[in-house]
């Protein structure tokens, strides 16, 4: 099945991005893209999407005015360059917040978040495994089978990661992002440079801290607001 979406942004080489984004995935496709609001909400008027790629700050009204004007409210993702409008976009129940610049990988999970809401499941996994619910890792000199609902947390180590399961800790030459990759995005949530959370896993947490078994991990000053809203909904 193909999905719509539209994408809006006052800055042309922001909508270029994520054209080239658009360009790896097969059933999305951008029908339109607007560097101004108003024109958009009209065309959304008449044209309904199954996908905004909306920024915040723009001329003339800003991307969480434009939605207020919507009868028909599709799925939603954020992208600006902004830190402090998290809390306010999640009122308004969006899937996700990109911080400019966005990276495919990035992108990706986003758009993942896009699929599992309107499929209930994810459809752009790494590989079969993760259907499955275990990922094929190498460690040691030997493959292990680790089953993504045993994970606690994910934790970057210099040149390679610490993979902090229920009863062991595995260490994998891959980066952080690439592994975040690999994972459901509704299930994981980075919330420092360094650590990768199961959210099914956590106990409790506070504004700069978040406690899995005895472990305290730290929210990056720059995740607070996304972790926040994240975690509140």
């Amino acid at each position: 099945m193909e999905y719509k979406c539209v994408i809006i942004d006052d800055e042309p080489m922001a909508i270029e991005v994520l054209q080239n984004h658009l360009a790896q995935i097969e059933n999305l496709r951008a029908t339109g893209t607007f560097t101004c609001p108003l024109a958009a909400s009209q065309y959304l008027a008449k044209h309904p999407v199954d996908l905004l790629f909306l920024d915040i700050e723009m001329p003339a009204i800003t991307g969480f005015g434009l939605l207020k004007t919507l009868s028909l409210l599709p799925k939603v993702i954020i992208t600006t360059a902004h830190r402090n409008y998290a809390a306010e976009a999640f009122d308004f129940q969006v899937l996700d917040y990109l911080l400019k610049p966005i990276s495919l990988e990035r992108f990706m999970k986003a758009v993942n978040r896009f699929y599992e809401a309107v499929s209930d499941k994810p459809v752009l996994e790494n590989s079969d495994a993760t259907h499955l619910g275990f990922l094929i890792l190498k460690a040691n000199k030997r493959f292990h089978k680790v089953f993504i609902k045993e994970i606690l947390f994910i934790e970057s180590m210099d040149d390679f990661i610490r993979i902090h399961t229920h009863n062991s800790k595995l260490d994998v030459y891959d980066r952080l992002v690439g592994m975040e990759a690999k994972l459901p995005a509704q299930q994981f949530l980075r919330v420092h440079r360094g650590f990768l959370v199961n959210r099914m896993k956590i106990e409790s947490f506070s504004s700069s801290e978040i406690f899995i078994k005895d472990f305290e991990i730290p929210i990056g000053i720059t995740y607070r607001d996304v972790v926040a809203a994240l975690l509140a909904t």
